[in-house]
């Protein structure tokens, strides 16, 4: 009986250091956005360099938005540590935004890109 509680505690502890991660979206990365040029760039080309967009858009003016976003959240193994967790446990989230303005031409009129990462720990 002490060897299958040994057995099960492992198995626990080797679940709980691998943490949780959740991904979603399309990530593009800033290093890849050097051929978008306002004025030339069409949606065609877009597509093709960095898939499908993850959201579509169009305002009254027929103007097109597509966006690229993409998430990334890990939460630090330690955190599922009972009582412990609350005070070493933590998270990192990384995000990233392409946001692109097409004129009814389907050419790029405008675009932005925002990016950045958090890293939040719970005893602090």
């Amino acid at each position: 009986m002490k060897r299958h509680l040994i057995l099960a505690a492992l198995i626990a502890v080797a679940g709980m250091a691998t943490g949780c991660a959740t991904s979603s979206g399309t990530k593009v990365e800033a290093s890849s956005l050097s051929f978008i040029q306002k004025g030339k760039t069409t949606k065609s080309e877009l597509v093709s360099k960095l898939g499908q967009p993850d959201e579509t858009g169009v305002d009254s003016n027929g103007k097109e938005t597509v966006s690229w976003i993409h998430s990334n959240s890990r939460t630090d193994a330690k955190t599922f540590i009972p009582i412990a967790g609350a005070f070493i446990g933590g998270a990192t989230s990384e995000n990233t935004a392409l946001k692109v303005i097409l004129d009814k031409r389907g050419v790029v009129s405008d675009y932005e890109y925002t990016g950045g990462r958090q890293v939040s720990k719970l005893g602090s």
